[in-house]
C-alpha cells in the first residue's frame, strides 16, 4: 500500500508523523530552493520531469494542503465543540441550584404563609367571641375591624417591594457571563422571563437571563479588592474560560499554567473545568494528574469520556 510522510507545509520541515495509504509530494524543488540551489538550475530539472510529472507532484502537495488545513479545522472545531459542552454543562448546574432554592423558598413561604393564616382565624376567633360577651358594641366593633386591618398592614408588608431597575444591558451591546469565557452581542430584547438572545463567540445563539450580563466594556478584565469583617476579599470579576489548553507546553510551564488557571476558576465560581493536554506519550497527562491530586483547591479529577477528549482531557472537580 502506498504511504508518505507528512511534512509541514509553511517550513517545509518533516512532522515524523506516517500517513498509510496517501502518496506523498518530495518538496525536492523547494527545499533545493531553501538550500541555495540556483534557479536556473531548478527551471532545467522541472522541464526534464515533464508536464505530466509535474502536474502530478503539484495536485499531491495540493491535496496534502487541503488535508492539512482540514486536519486544523477539525481540532479547532473539537476544541469549540468540548467548550461549548462545559457551558451546556455549566448552565444545567447553575439552572439546577436555581431551582432547587426555589423549592427551599417556597416551602419557606407556604410554612409562613400557614403560620400567619392559623395566627388570623384565633384571632378572629376571640374579637368574635368579645362581640358577643360585650353584646356588641360599638367599641368592641371599632377594636374587630382596627384588628383585621391590622393584619391587613402585616400580610402587606410580607410581599416584597418591587423596584423598577434598570436593565443592566441592551439589544446591541457586547457583553460577558459570569463564569463563562469569551463575549457576546446582545440581539434581541428581553422575553417574558427577562432572557435575551445572545450570539455568543459570533458562533452560537444562547438564551441568558438579563441579569446575568454585563456590558464587556465596562466590566471585563477588572479585579476588585473589598474589606468586610476585619479581612480582605479579593473578587475576580475577568470571565475564565471553562477550559486551560496545555499542549505545546513543558512540564514546569505546565503545572505553573495550571495552578494560575485553578486558583481563577475556583474565585469566579467554576465548579468543573477541563485540562487540555492532549494524548502524545502521556507525559503532560501524568504531570496534570500527579499535581491536581496535591492541589487544594481540587475535590476530584477524572479522564474525560470519548465526547470530552478522551486520554487527551482531564476533568476537574473544584472545591
Amino acid at each position: 500500500e502506498n504511504g508518505s510522510m507528512v511534512f509541514d507545509q509553511k517550513t517545509l520541515r518533516p512532522t515524523y508523523r506516517f500517513q498509510p495509504g496517501v502518496p506523498g509530494s518530495s518538496y525536492a524543488f523547494e527545499i533545493a530552493g531553501q538550500h541555495g540551489l540556483p534557479p536556473g538550475i531548478i527551471g532545467e530539472a522541472k522541464a526534464r520531469l515533464g508536464q505530466e510529472r509535474r502536474r502530478i507532484e503539484r495536485m499531491i502537495s495540493d491535496l496534502e494542503k487541503e488535508r492539512q488545513s482540514l486536519h486544523e479545522e477539525r481540532a479547532q472545531s473539537e476544541r469549540d465543540r468540548s467548550e461549548l459542552e462545559g457551558l451546556i454543562r455549566l448552565y444545567k448546574e447553575k439552572l439546577d441550584r436555581v431551582q432547587e432554592q426555589a423549592e427551599i423558598r417556597r416551602g419557606q413561604i407556604l410554612s409562613e404563609a400557614e403560620l400567619f393564616l392559623a395566627e388570623t382565624n384565633a384571632r378572629v376567633e376571640k374579637l368574635i367571641q368579645e362581640i358577643r360577651e360585650t353584646g356588641a358594641s360599638r367599641e368592641a366593633i371599632r377594636r374587630a375591624k382596627e384588628a383585621l386591618r391590622e393584619r391587613g398592614r402585616t400580610l402587606k408588608g410580607l410581599a416584597p417591594v418591587k423596584k423598577k431597575e434598570e436593565l443592566p444591558v441592551r439589544k446591541g451591546d457586547r457583553v460577558i457571563w459570569d463564569g463563562h469565557g469569551g463575549t457576546g452581542e446582545v440581539v434581541s430584547t428581553p422575553d417574558a422571563d427577562g432572557r435575551v438572545t445572545v450570539l455568543w463567540n459570533n458562533d452560537v445563539r444562547l438564551k441568558i437571563r438579563i441579569r446575568e450580563l454585563k456590558s464587556a466594556g465596562q466590566e471585563k478584565g477588572r479585579t476588585s479588592v473589598r474589606k468586610s469583617g476585619g479581612s480582605t476579599r479579593y473578587t475576580l470579576e475577568e470571565a475564565v474560560p471553562v477550559s486551560v489548553d496545555l499542549r505545546g507546553m513543558r512540564a514546569d510551564e505546565a503545572v505553573e499554567a495550571v495552578d494560575r488557571y485553578l486558583g481563577r476558576a475556583a474565585v469566579t465560581g467554576l465548579g468543573e473545568v477541563m485540562i487540555i493536554h492532549g494524548k502524545g506519550d502521556g507525559i503532560l497527562q501524568k504531570v496534570v494528574a500527579d499535581f491536581v491530586s496535591a492541589h487544594p483547591l481540587v475535590r476530584k479529577h477524572r479522564r474525560g469520556r470519548i465526547e470530552e477528549g478522551d486520554a487527551g482531557v482531564t476533568v476537574v472537580t473544584l472545591k
